[in-house]
Order: structure tokens, then sequence, then C-alpha cells
């Protein structure tokens, strides 16, 4: 999405509607937002704002947008037959993720 008072793109991730009538996992998705908030590291995307139970009832977190692939792209093209992969790289891929 585009921020207007910071005037650049982000990116927005929001809990399903279903997903918030559950406890366990609206303090999931916040417990993401509240350690994020403290870590600043270069492989961490930055949160910028989040809103448990708005008044529009959506719960979101607002963050850093980086341009580039997917995780789900990276999967495919690292299991895409005609690429080998190793299990050193399979195993450090699992960590990361």
């Amino acid at each position: 999405v585009f921020d207007i008072r910071q005037n650049k793109s982000v990116a927005m991730k929001l809990l399903r509607d279903g997903l918030a009538a559950s406890s366990k996992a609206l303090e999931r998705f916040f417990r993401e937002a509240r350690i994020a908030t403290q870590i600043q590291h270069r492989n961490i995307v930055q949160i910028y704002d989040w809103s448990m139970g708005s008044q529009d009832g959506q719960n979101y977190i607002v963050m850093e947008y980086i341009d580039g692939q997917s995780i789900r792209e990276f999967i495919d093209l690292h299991f895409d037959n005609t690429i080998s992969t190793n299990v050193d790289y399979v195993t450090e891929m699992l960590h990361y993720t």
C-alpha cells in the first residue's frame, strides 16, 4: 500500500477475519509485531505501525516494503526440477524460514 504520511510504499499484513476470532491467533499476530519493533537488523523488516481491534475491526501490521521475490517464489525456484538443491541449502533455508 502507499502511505501518504510517509510518502512511500509500505507492506501491510492483515489478519484474516476468521483468525481474528481466535485469541491464540491474535496473540501470535501481535507478538510478532511487538518483538519486531524491538529488533533492528538488516534482515528483519522495520515495523511502522500496528493495531489490534481498530475501529473498523481490522487487525494489521504496517511494515517496511522490500521489493523482490516472495519466499514462495524463492522456494518454487529452488525446488524446480532443473535446479540441483543440496541438503545444506535446504537446512539453511528452513532455518531462516
